[in-house]
């Protein structure tokens, strides 16, 4: 910015835009009047969120993976909000199981089966509940829901701090902005 350009200034805090945004992705812009905007993030956010399970499955939602990567890349991931902690959940509860062996929650292997909860050797024609996707698949889905993630963590500060220049923006009408044409403030032609 050159040095005479005047910042936007701060028009306070919105702390319930903020935590309607983390509730789901682009409603706190559409609580504060920027409909078309938050159906714009609602789109790309929860498209690419679910783009990312197409492509990887749902376990490249988990916050206990044995990977670290994985592991970290789910306190990103979780900023899409309720729906990616409850595919979380969903991933925990319903795809992984307790092995007394080791004395942890895992998914099942080729030869296993989870049954109430735990770990168990298949029988004939049984297989795991879901197998993780193979060669990079996962690590691509694991990507674009934490880029998901992060997109929806910029639009959740956007929301949480509106600026005075953009309200001032959104208000602007079609008289308004023929006044600022006639007064030598609009476009040249």
């Amino acid at each position: 910015m050159t040095p005479g350009a005047r910042q936007p200034e701060p028009a306070g805090l919105d702390p319930a835009a903020g935590l309607v945004a983390f509730l789901f992705p682009g409603a706190g812009h559409m609580m504060r009047g920027q409909t078309r905007r938050g159906v714009y993030i609602a789109i790309g956010v929860l498209g690419l969120f679910l783009g990312g399970l197409l492509i990887g499955g749902l376990t490249v939602v988990d916050r206990k993976s044995p990977r670290l990567e994985t592991r970290l890349s789910f306190y990103g991931q979780m900023f899409v909000g309720p729906v990616a902690i409850g595919a979380d959940f969903v991933h925990q509860a319903r795809f992984k199981g307790w092995d007394a062996q080791s004395r942890t929650r895992r998914e099942a292997l080729p030869g296993e089966t989870i049954r109430n909860g735990n770990i168990e050797v298949a029988t004939e024609g049984q297989r795991p509940p879901m197998r993780r996707s193979l060669g990079k698949m996962n690590e691509i889905g694991v990507l674009y829901a934490l880029v998901a993630g992060m997109i929806n963590f910029i639009a959740i500060l956007d929301a949480l701090f509106p600026t005075l220049r953009r309200q001032e923006r959104d208000r602007v009408t079609t008289s308004g902005a023929i006044d600022a044409v006639l007064s030598g403030g609009g476009a040249k032609a």
